[in-house]
Formats: structure tokens, sequence, C-alpha cells
């Protein structure tokens, strides 16, 4: 039976319970979680290129820019730790 947008077994409609806002704490970072995986799946860096242009590509230019800015982030700090470039 439905009463109130509510479905129940007995047919009445029972009180909202006011919800707590829970707030996980995050383990680690979400850059430094991309700049892992970046450096562990060059499949994913070139899936999260791809993710890129079609983000941009579908209009969505702010969220093509974050990518974009968490990709490139994840790339500097990977060519940072291979060391100095060879110069001749």
């Amino acid at each position: 039976m439905m009463l109130g947008n509510r479905w129940t077994d007995s047919g009445l409609a029972t009180p909202a319970r006011p919800r707590k806002k829970v707030i996980m704490p995050l383990s680690r970072d979400f850059k430094h979680t991309v700049r892992a995986r970046v450096r562990r799946d060059p499949a994913f860096a070139e899936a999260l290129l791809g993710e890129m242009v079609t983000t941009f590509l579908n209009g969505d230019i702010k969220i093509a820019r974050l990518i974009l800015r968490d990709l490139m982030s994840a790339s500097r700090s990977q060519c940072a730790s291979a060391g100095p470039a060879f110069r001749t």
C-alpha cells in the first residue's frame, strides 16, 4: 500500500528518521592516488587522457581541465622522479 509516497508492509507510513551526516576520512589524498596509478599503469594514464578529450568534446570544459590538471601533475611528478634529463 502506498501512503504519502512511502511503501510499507503494514500500509502505515512511518515518520522519516533524521539522517546523520557521515564524514568518512580519506586514507590517502586523491592526487597521490592518481599519481601512483599513473606511474604503475600506463593504460590508466591513456584512459584518463581519453576521458579528458571526450569530456572536453562533450562541452564540459571545467571537468576536462580538472582531469588534465591531475594527469599533468602525475606526469610531472613521474618525470621529476626519473632524475635529470640527459644532456649532450
